[in-house]
């Protein structure tokens, strides 16, 4: 039996964005919910384009169409991890009962979750370049 060699380990952005469940998205805005000691300002409207982490968790709700599954989104901003769950796909970018879409809030406990590990490193590959091709 003849083993063939691995080609190059791909990094790992590239391994897990598949499209689908988990895919990388470019806003030219966000609205991230953050104080400030300066100021009372609680929401910041922030322009300039941003890579966004969208992932989608295949175990949620009924079914295994990726469209009717909530997302959860993650994004970089000046080294802090900043979240937000939108509805299903299918459904828009509000939830039932709302008029704006979710801000993005810091997530606080990202670093000490095993799996939320995965997500502080794909976004720190995105940020660094290995999304480019």
């Amino acid at each position: 039996m003849k083993l063939k060699k691995a080609g190059p380990k791909l990094p790992l952005i590239r391994r897990d964005i598949d499209g689908v469940w988990n895919r990388i998205l470019t806003l030219d805005r966000i609205r991230i919910h953050g104080k400030s000691h300066d100021t009372d300002i609680k929401e910041w409207v922030v322009s300039g384009e941003h890579l966004v982490l969208e992932i989608r968790d295949a175990y949620s709700g009924i079914g295994w169409d990726d469209k009717a599954k909530p997302r959860h989104q993650y994004v970089l901003f000046f080294g802090q991890v900043y979240s937000r769950c939108l509805p299903p796909e299918n459904t828009g970018d509000v939830w039932r009962n709302e008029q704006t879409p979710p801000v993005f809030t810091r997530c606080l406990d990202l670093d000490l979750k095993k799996p939320n590990k995965r997500i502080l490193q794909l976004l720190s590959e995105m940020r660094s370049g290995c999304s480019r091709q």
